[in-house]
């Protein structure tokens, strides 16, 4: 299934917590398929504590147990491809 976050950090938050195998789209607020950056759900660039905005402001994050189901979600909604982190390789 696949969850999107905006406007809730800690919902966000306790979904890569509770699903450490997971994936996780970092995409723009009102997302576009210029910018559709797929990641493991334990990316330190998108999990840091040294941050507190993940979902209020400029982004949103889109999440699901496989890679799949958040490939269909971009092609569905924007015709978009994802672009694989180059830090943690999904």
């Amino acid at each position: 299934m696949v969850k999107e976050f905006v406007d809730n950090d800690n919902g966000y938050l306790a979904w890569i917590r509770n699903n450490p195998t997971g994936f996780v789209i970092n995409a723009e607020r009102n997302p576009s398929k210029r910018y559709l950056k797929l990641h493991k759900a334990t990316c330190g660039t998108i999990t840091s504590g040294k941050r507190e905005n993940w979902t209020r402001t400029q982004y949103m994050k889109i999440c699901s147990q496989t890679k799949e189901e958040l490939a269909n979600w971009a092609e569905r909604k924007l015709a978009g491809k994802l672009d694989p982190c180059r830090i943690c390789n999904p």
